[in-house]
Parts: C-alpha cells; structure tokens; sequence
C-alpha cells in the first residue's frame, strides 16, 4: 500500500528500475491506476496515445526530433503533458493509427470500433458491433483503405471466455467512412487476438485465450483480402495460445508470441511447413512482441512485468527469395466468403485437422539455431549456419502485466533524409521505448542501455532517502 511506502520501499523500488520516466503520473480527474490496454504513434502529427481499460484515451505531443533525440541530456525534452482525447466508460483492447496517418482506431470489449481524425483532432465515426462481444484486435492495410478488426466472446453460464471468434474488414470509402465489406464467424474456434496486415491484400491473424489457464492451443493463420473478398489461406503455426503479432517489412519477418512466454520470428514468405526460429523471451505468459525500429532486435512484454529486449539478426540467405503476394495464395471455396459467412462444427476448408499436417510443425528443440541449406547450392556446399539469437537487456519498473509497447523513432524512419552532419546532433538515432501495462504506468524508458544499479555505497551513515535526478545521476540523503 502507498500509505505503508517508507523509504526503504523507494530505495528498493529505485535500484531495481531502469532509468525511466512514468508519462501519466498526474493528470487531473483521470484515474492513473486504471489498467492500461494499448499504445499508438503518430509520427507525422507528433502524438502518442495511450488507452485503459476505463475508456480513457490519452494524448501527448512530441517535440522535434533535434529535442527529442539531442545528444546532450540538457538538451533533450520529453513529451508534453498528458491530455483527455476521448472518454467513455467501455475498456479499449487495441488501437492503431493508419499508415497515411489519417485516423487512429480503437476496438472496445463491445466490440464497437471507434474512428478518430488525426487532422482535425475530432471523432470521425462509430461501427457498433452490437451481435459481436469481445473486441480484441485491428490492423490497417498499407494503404490505409481497410480496416480489419477480430475478437473472441464473453464467457456464459457454459462457456468459458473466447470460445468463439469473429473477424471484419472494412474498406474506406470517397467520403472518408468505413464501411463492413466482409465477415467471418466461428462457433467452436479460439478468438482473434492479434492481426497484422503485411500487404495490401494478406492478413496474418493469431488465435487463443487471454483468460485461458496455460495449455490453451492457438494458431498462426494468413489470410487473402480484398475488396469484396476474405478468404482463408494456410495455418503458419499451432501451439499454445497465440497473441502479440508484428511485422518488419525491411526485413521481411513476422514475430509473435505464446501463453509459454515463447517468440517466434518467420520470413513472411516463407512456405507454410517451415518452422519459426523460437527462443524462451519470458518464464511467464508472453503478451506483446515489437522489431525495434531500424535495428535487428525484438522487445517482448511479459504477464510479470517483465520487458526483454533480444537481438534477432536476419537468416543467412543463399540466393534470393520471393516475395509473397496476393497471387501467390490460393483461395478457398467461394462459398465461405462474402458479406455475411458463417463457418460452424469445422476448420477452414484446407485447415490441417491435427498438429502433425503441413503448416503444423512441432517446436525445435533447439530454439536458438536454425539450419537451412539452398536448393540452388551444389551438392557438397556445406549449409548455410544460422547467427544466434542473443539477449541483450530487460527493463524493469511495471509491477505486473505489461500489455503493450511502442517506439518513437521518427529520425530512424527518415534518417536517408539527413545529411550527416545534420544529423550530428541526434543520440545515434537510438528509439525510446514505451509501454504500459495493468500497474496503469504508462513508461518512457532511457535509450541509454543502462539496465540497473546492483548497489549504492554511502559510507556508513545513516540513508534517509535517494531519488533519480537525471538518467546518469541519483541523489541521496544521509543523516
């Protein structure tokens, strides 16, 4: 209790921390201990936003890059203070900004997906999904003109939470509204827990339970989507519930995470029975993967407080591969699709039945390596050996479930733009990380790579109390 928060509690919260900065600490008639969902950035507008599970969406404006990333601390300034962009009194799950930057989205648990114009800072449009409890998830296609949103059901006197799922899209139309072009509906799958578009026309889902005991199996699924069309394509992965998926369109790669706190990283255009590399990110439930922008490495949240940050260099590749595209997929039976399906009592109609079909592959037992030889390799050319997947650093600060994390990374995304010595100014381009989790802290951590302090030696008087007063330096007082 914070009543009970003597110094020791403070001096043992402090070197247990990474240097890091709590966003949301004070903000006036808003609950600071609601559980906060989900995370989102806006570049362009220089906005962030965060969303709890009270309804509150939160906003802070960024400064330029030259303040943000300064190599000088004294130089350097944060975000603003924090401001109320939307209340309501339903918990957001997801939220995302479209990639032309033109609306943020967010899906509530009743499955009402809201429509906000970053332009004009105002509430663009409302989609009730009044027959679909349960909103998890949405992602933006490239383009920005679909919208693709899932979710799972509330749990009934039978049935336990997510045992049933559903999946829309929506395509924008001359107007600027969304509208429902396609759905899907299943009475005996796991729910939709995380989508991710990685091209206009092919969608990656993830299924599971987010209240489930461990041992719940989920899926890694892609999907073909169009204008008028939603049809299934393959199963990429099965395995314990499945959540937490990210896209790296420069490295061609998805990651996605497990309830056994496993990731797994995959070329997006691999074939549908080759494993994923898999590494032990957490001992406990894995919530959230993110590539760190312009960087080969991954950040994993975990569900006790955890957050890992991991190197992941790219697979030695002997001659060059093709890109997945939409003509490359083959699509199902028309009848499954359309503007209202239903599939019940069975799988997609190519779903493998058990684990052991194509698509299906058991964990490796070695999670850090993996092998692949070139089919266009002469016979005796020795396989290619894999470069190993390497922990590089955890943050600590959230108290439990860590739900989300984003970066703030503009100068990496533009860094052809500037000219070297343009950019002589910026900390080495190095993205700040932030997350949030069921503690209610939104956090902005150092992007120093000081990961904690094992002691403090004050000689032999008496501590009375210590504080950060700067990423590089901590003040103290003695008796």
């Amino acid at each position: 209790p914070i009543a009970a928060r003597n110094w020791e509690w403070r001096l043992l919260d402090l070197i247990s921390h990474s240097p890091a900065r709590t966003l949301n600490e004070h903000v006036p008639g808003i609950d600071t201990e609601a559980i906060a969902t989900c995370l989102a950035v806006s570049s362009r507008h220089r906005r962030v936003f965060s969303a709890s599970r009270d309804g509150t969406i939160l906003a802070w404006s960024m400064p330029g890059d030259r303040a943000l990333f300064n190599k000088d601390p004294d130089k350097q300034v944060g975000l603003s203070a924090p401001t109320v962009l939307y209340k309501d009194d339903v918990a957001v799950q997801a939220m995302s900004v479209s990639p032309d930057e033109k609306w943020l989205a967010w899906i509530d648990r009743e499955g009402r997906v809201t429509i906000w114009d970053l332009k004009e800072n105002e509430l663009a449009q409302q989609i009730a999904l009044t027959r679909y409890k349960a909103g998890h998830t949405l992602a933006f296609s490239p383009d920005s003109l679909q919208l693709a949103v899932g979710g799972g059901s509330n749990a009934t006197f039978d049935r336990p939470a997510d045992e049933r799922s559903w999946l829309f899209t929506l395509k924008v139309d001359d107007a600027g509204e969304y509208s429902i072009t396609n759905q899907r509906r299943w009475n005996d799958r796991l729910a939709i827990t995380s989508l991710k578009f990685i091209s206009n026309e092919i969608l990656i889902s993830t299924r599971g339970q987010f209240q489930a005991s461990l041992g719940s199996v989920g899926d890694v699924e892609r999907w073909r989507c169009t204008a008028d069309r939603l049809d299934y394509s393959d199963l990429l992965w099965r395995g314990l519930s499945m959540r937490g998926l990210d896209f790296d369109p420069h490295s061609n790669r998805l990651a996605w995470c497990d309830d056994g706190g496993m990731a797994y990283i995959r070329k997006a255009d691999a074939s549908p029975g080759s494993p994923p590399k898999q590494f032990q990110a957490s001992r406990r439930r894995a919530l959230q993967v993110r590539f760190v922008p312009g960087r080969q490495e991954l950040v994993v949240t975990a569900s006790d407080g955890g957050v890992s940050r991991w190197s992941i260099p790219a697979e030695v590749t002997p001659s060059p591969s093709k890109v997945a595209t939409a003509k490359d997929i083959s699509p199902i039976d028309a009848t499954e699709t359309g503007p209202e399906s239903e599939v019940t009592g069975a799988t997609p109609a190519n779903t493998p039945a058990d684990s052991q079909s194509i698509g299906a592959v058991k964990p490796v037992a070695d999670s850090n390596l993996v092998k692949k030889t070139s089919l266009a390799s002469p016979p005796s050319a020795p396989s290619n050996e894999q470069p190993t997947i390497r922990h590089i650093r955890d943050y600590h600060g959230h108290e439990n479930t860590v739900r989300d994390a984003v970066f703030l990374a503009p100068c990496v995304q533009q860094l052809d733009k500037y000219r070297p010595r343009d950019a002589s100014h910026l900390a080495s381009c190095q993205p700040f990380l932030i997350t949030c989790g069921e503690d209610g802290r939104v956090i902005r951590w150092s992007n120093e790579g000081h990961a904690e302090i094992g002691s403090l030696n004050v000689n032999d008087r008496s501590l009375i109390d210590a504080t950060w007063v700067s990423n590089k330096q901590i003040a103290v007082v003695t008796g």
